[in-house]
């Protein structure tokens, strides 16, 4: 009988030891899943950054070259060819009548035009003549 205690004490303690170490390989299992997991979503975000990267470089390619088509055809000699090939017979300005705008003075005109059209346009609906 002591026999038989002494035995299936040490079973449980042998089956313990097993559901222990079952356990342990099955939440380790779980966090090396987990891991990889992790590491293909992480490749997934660096491959969908690398080609929004590719794309905003282009675009900023194709801006660098439609502002270099813009200052070409802004000049004044581009300007002046254009002016004989269609017979406008414009004259160049003289000095005194070029004005010269930084981009905040125009920012700031462009805006102040803006805002006192849409208060304007807020004046006119409101304030109707039928109210």
């Amino acid at each position: 009988m002591k026999r038989k205690a002494k035995h299936s004490a040490a079973s449980r303690i042998l089956n313990r030891i097993i559901a222990l170490s079952l356990t342990l390989l099955f939440l380790f299992a779980a966090f090396g899943a987990g891991v990889v997991k992790l590491r293909h979503q992480k490749s997934q975000v660096a491959n969908s950054i690398k080609i929004l990267e590719e794309e905003i470089s282009a675009e900023h390619r194709e801006l660098a070259s439609l502002g270099i088509e813009l200052s070409k055809t802004m000049s004044q000699d581009y300007l002046m060819h254009k002016n004989d090939v269609f017979g406008l017979k414009l004259e160049k300005p003289s000095y005194a009548q070029i004005v010269r705008v930084s981009e905040e003075q125009a920012e700031t005109r462009l805006l102040n035009k803006s805002s006192q059209g849409s208060f304007t346009a807020y004046l006119t609906v409101y304030n109707s003549p039928g109210d």
